[in-house]
């Protein structure tokens, strides 16, 4: 007899946070559309949720039956423990894509969006033949496309739509973004199961690329999704610092606005990064320790970013200068650490 508490473990709860993440940046981007719907915001929420759990049984299951569990490492495999029977995990496996089914079909009567019940069909037959059927895609290296698709461009997209009845910019690099860490997130776990997957004959993507290519795809992965979310700080910085150039003035005064926004934008966006970079890096060899010297050349570096045109246009707020100080302080302590 399964206790409760098998049954848990079998649907690996750590990997919910994965399915909650689309919906969460699906709903800020109708937000920013000013058209965020707490409701149909919890029912996608809910689709999504029970697709993962639908999909993390239905690979149970597959694998189990097919041998390819019996030597993994990592959450618990009910059939190929021999915890619960192969058809109650199967059966599992449908009564979650069947809870999918109706949270998706009061999500599409809510929204008047009839068509996408086509692709909710799609997105559970995906959840399937990802390991289970005669010739699970997964099993052929093309998983990562089917991660991307459904679990990225789909479920932010559609959790957007629903929502604001429209797509923006805002959400197609969201949706990027969250497929790509999505993508990274299953190379991780194949990356870990490619002794067994030889083994069993299954030639995911990580097989296929060995393990040294692999983890290469992997870090340009996470490059990708980070370049995505600095893209969307710096349309967002742009954006609002930009209209307020624009009704600053014409002529020299208007330009010098302009580019002050501009750098402004960019020191929010790009030297956060680089500079955090380089202090990890130097913490590798010794403890950050800000001395006074790093402090003294941090307040040094302030860079005069607002002139003084821009300062009487109004459109250098203090807070953005602040974030430009803080930035470049980032920066100069990095550079002292890495010198000394």
């Amino acid at each position: 007899m399964t206790t409760p508490q098998e049954w848990v473990a079998g649907a690996r709860p750590r990997t919910l946070p994965a399915a909650a993440a689309p919906v969460l940046v699906g709903t800020g981007a109708a937000a920013q559309l000013d058209a965020a719907h707490v409701g149909r915001g919890l029912l996608a929420l809910g689709v999504a949720l029970a697709l993962q759990v639908g999909v993390n049984y239905a690979n149970d299951y597959s694998d189990g039956i097919r041998g390819t569990d019996l030597e993994r490492v990592g959450p618990m495999r009910l059939t190929a423990s021999g915890a619960a029977r192969p058809s109650d995990v199967r059966n599992a496996a449908f009564v979650a894509f069947g809870v999918a089914a109706l949270l998706g079909l009061w999500l599409v009567a809510a929204s008047g969006t009839w068509w996408l019940l086509a692709v909710g069909g799609l997105a559970i037959a995906a959840a399937w033949g990802y390991t289970g059927g005669r010739k699970p895609y997964g099993y052929l290296g093309l998983g990562e496309v089917g991660v991307f698709t459904f679990f990225g461009l789909v479920a932010v997209l559609g959790t957007t739509y629903t929502q604001a009845g429209r797509l923006s910019w805002v959400a197609w690099v969201g949706a990027v973004a969250v497929g790509l860490l999505a993508c990274a997130l299953l190379m991780v776990n194949n990356l870990r199961d490619i002794p067994t997957d030889v083994l069993a004959g299954k030639r995911t993507l990580a097989v296929r690329l060995g393990d040294r290519r692999a983890r290469w795809s992997l870090r340009r992965a996470r490059r990708r999704a980070r370049a995505a979310r600095d893209r969307l700080r710096v349309r967002r910085a742009l954006g609002a610092h930009g209209e307020r150039a624009a009704r600053a003035g014409r002529g020299a005064r208007g330009d010098r606005a302009a580019r002050c926004a501009r750098s402004c934008a960019r020191a929010r966006a790009g030297r956060h990064g680089d500079a955090r970079a380089r202090v990890r890096r130097a913490a590798g060899a010794r403890p950050v320790v800000l001395t006074r010297q790093a402090r003294v050349s941090s307040s040094r570096a302030l860079p005069a970013t607002c002139s003084s045109g821009a300062r009487s246009a109004g459109v250098c707020s203090s807070a953005a200068c602040s974030s430009v100080g803080a930035w470049s302080s980032w920066g100069a302590a990095a550079s002292t650490i890495a010198s000394s």
